[in-house]
């Protein structure tokens, strides 16, 4: 689809979502802190029990995010299905860390584990194109139309054409803000307490004098979080595909859309992490670090590296937090819709689910109803947070029940302002959504059928080596994951890659 007429359809549709209203985006949007809880009254097994709403048959839904344990889930769990039980439904939400949230789920679709809904994403968390290619998803092509019409009219056209395979849809796009925009989220109190300003920040480099100060100064907070593969490849490539979990990309000035693995830049990140990691600016556990989110809930990282930047995004940030820790922002990257950005946060029905439509059903409601959509973010009202006189959540001190993470469950338009959103947050997202350059090659699909056995290979050894930065003999270990990956068959796939783009331009473009 070209560029002019993306942006035309991206704008009807998103003014349509408008009435609505939303919140935030991205690869891991907030998603450092997505909460959890694997205490819920209920389970998939028992299926489909019989309800007290009459004879009316119950189903209950097993739903499966990333997150932490929440000790007020069951009040939580007993106030959506109240709501639920009207329309035959019940919901089990089992919520993993985010750090074993992948080797959980991979371990339930190898073993065909019964559930009926997860997260998943195009190169972060739970593999989107892998599963699909081996049938761990349903197709919801036609039953979107059947059991979702209200969800489809909710979420613009262009973000269900990012996530087809072959003209079928496996995933509902949890829809937030289109584009990205990376940059950097700092606590505001030590930005103040060292006279630093934020927004003179244009490249990673300039951070460091503020960094250095908090290694002298601040025993106990480490002054970054920086993993290298969140970071953005600047503002001069293009992504197609990162399905194996590395960034294939081109040039934005290259008309031939020469599709590359940009080793010499990916060998520049790892530079500046080995060479922050020396010098304390990032912990000295990283590499065998599994799950920090205690950290990050008592705000021990004064920096967030390669975040998301967007409207809102700083009380997003603070809501996260234990404490409500004041953060400010500054993007690094131009706002823009890559061609897999409704593949950044989506969810997917299980192929081991004995009742999809039940499944399909209860998505609709998320996604359209605001209160539901409110409690299973939120908590209970008077218990986890409370509205201030503007109307806006306010955190409870020691809520039982916090995720804040939206952006992994459904529509964000449709959560309540949080203290310290502007009023006009979603008009700005909205704006920003309809400006921002849209990708040549959205619409774009790759087909990994021919090169599944390389992608799976490439993706082992990039888990392999994804921490490499963070020891003293990185390059040697560069080099090694550069041949590694080169044996796992990065040219064969490449090509096909290429292949397939250079099919879709003649069609498209």
């Amino acid at each position: 689809m070209k560029r002019k007429k993306m942006k035309k359809l991206a704008a009807l549709a998103l003014a349509a979502a408008m009435i609505c209203s939303t919140s935030a985006c991205g690869n891991d949007s907030t998603g450092d802190t997505g909460q959890s809880s694997n205490s819920s009254n209920t389970s998939s097994q028992e299926g489909n029990a019989q309800g007290s709403q009459g004879s009316q048959e119950i189903v209950t839904v097993k739903w499966v995010l990333p997150g932490d344990p929440q000790e007020g889930t069951p009040e939580v769990l007993d106030a959506i299905n109240a709501k639920l039980a009207e329309e035959g439904l019940k919901l089990d939400l089992q919520l993993e860390p985010f750090g074993s949230y992948n080797d959980k789920m991979n371990m339930m679709i190898s073993s065909q584990e019964e559930f009926d809904l997860c997260f998943t994403t195009g190169g972060w968390m739970n593999f989107y194109l892998p599963n699909v290619a081996k049938g761990a998803f349903v197709d919801i092509t036609d039953m979107i139309d059947e059991y979702a019409s209200d969800l489809k009219n909710a979420i613009p056209d262009f973000l269900f054409d990012q996530v087809k395979v072959k003209d079928r849809i496996y995933a509902v796009p949890n829809y937030q803000i289109s584009y990205t925009c990376c940059g950097l989220i700092a606590q505001t109190e030590f930005l103040k307490k060292y006279d630093f300003d934020l927004s003179t920040v244009t490249k990673y480099e300039d951070l460091e004098p503020f960094l250095q100060k908090i290694v002298e100064n601040e025993p106990g907070y480490y002054p970054i979080l920086w993993e290298i593969g969140t970071l953005d490849y600047n503002n001069d490539y293009i992504l197609v595909d990162e399905s194996a979990g590395i960034r294939i990309c081109f040039a934005k000035d290259d008309p031939e859309m020469k599709v590359m693995f940009q080793k010499d830049l990916e060998k520049q990140l790892f530079a500046l992490g080995n060479d922050w990691w020396k010098k304390g600016y990032i912990r000295s556990d990283m590499a065998t670090m599994v799950d920090d989110t205690a950290d990050r809930i008592a705000g021990k990282y004064v920096v967030y590296g390669g975040a998301v930047i967007k409207p809102g995004g700083e009380a997003e940030r603070t809501s996260a937090t234990k404490d409500s820790i004041a953060f400010t922002q500054v993007g690094l990257t131009v706002p823009f819709v890559s061609s897999i950005s409704g593949r950044s946060s989506m969810t997917a029905i299980s192929s081991s689910s004995k009742h999809p439509e039940a499944a399909m059903k209860l998505l609709n409601i998320v996604n359209t109803d605001k209160e539901i959509f409110n409690l299973l973010n939120y908590g209970l009202e008077g218990r986890d947070y409370t509205k201030n006189a503007e109307g806006k959540v306010v955190k409870a001190e020691n809520p039982k029940y916090f995720i804040s993470a939206g952006w992994s469950m459904g529509n964000q338009f449709n959560l309540d302002l949080l203290e310290g959103q502007a009023d006009g947050v979603w008009e700005e997202t909205d704006r920003t959504n309809r400006e921002a350059d849209i990708s040549p090659v959205s619409g774009f699909s790759f087909d990994q059928a021919k090169v599944s056995s390389e992608i799976a290979k490439i993706a082992a050894v990039k888990e392999e080596y994804k921490s490499l930065a963070f020891f003293d003999n990185w390059e040697v270990r560069f080099d090694e994951y550069m041949n590694k990956l080169d044996a796992a068959g990065l040219d064969t796939y490449l090509a096909e890659l290429q292949r397939q783009l250079d099919e879709w331009r003649a069609e498209n473009l």
